[in-house]
């Protein structure tokens, strides 16, 4: 009888170490899924930096308003993150002054990506314009990271403040 219940403890074992192992590969699936998921659902954007400066069109000699945006995009998660077909949308005291396209961009954890962008609102005289501005950064982009894509959109609204902007 020893010999029969010996096999049938080593069976044991060897199941037990299967599921173990099942367990563990589960449960990093899990793990990197929810790690994924968040990196992707987790991207911000803020101004970093916004300047207002006056433009003159060459030939014509009208007066442009021209703004200067510094974004970073970054994620709150932990796997490196891309995006695709970014858009970035600004509004300044509730006028949409139009949309870039910058580049794709990517990140490892803890770092971010930097966008450089200018928009005229051909509509605005710049010296008419109020010291104090609202401005809406918005942004649209495809991301991934890890085993997760999706659209994703992020914004970012600032009161800056602005010396003159004459010409």
């Amino acid at each position: 009888m020893s010999n029969c219940t010996r096999p049938l403890s080593i069976l044991r074992g060897v199941r037990a170490i299967i599921l173990v192992i099942l367990a563990t590969a589960f449960l990093a699936t899990v793990a990197y899924s929810v790690m994924s998921d968040g990196s992707v659902r987790g991207i911000a954007t803020r101004i970093t930096y916004a300047n207002r400066y006056c433009t003159t069109s060459p030939g014509t000699l009208v007066k442009t308003a021209t703004f200067y945006i510094l974004a970073s995009v970054w994620s709150t998660s932990s796997l490196h993150t891309s995006i695709s077909t970014v858009a970035f949308s600004l509004a300044v005291d509730g006028v949409n002054l139009g949309t870039s396209h910058p580049s794709d961009s990517s990140w490892d954890p803890g770092h971010y990506a930097r966008f450089n962008m200018t928009f005229t609102d051909p509509q605005a005289s710049p010296v008419a314009l109020p010291a104090t501005s609202t401005m809406v950064l918005a942004m649209t982009a495809y991301a991934s990271a890890g085993i997760a894509a999706s659209s994703v959109t992020a914004s970012d609204q600032a009161i800056e403040t602005f010396g003159n902007t004459s010409c």
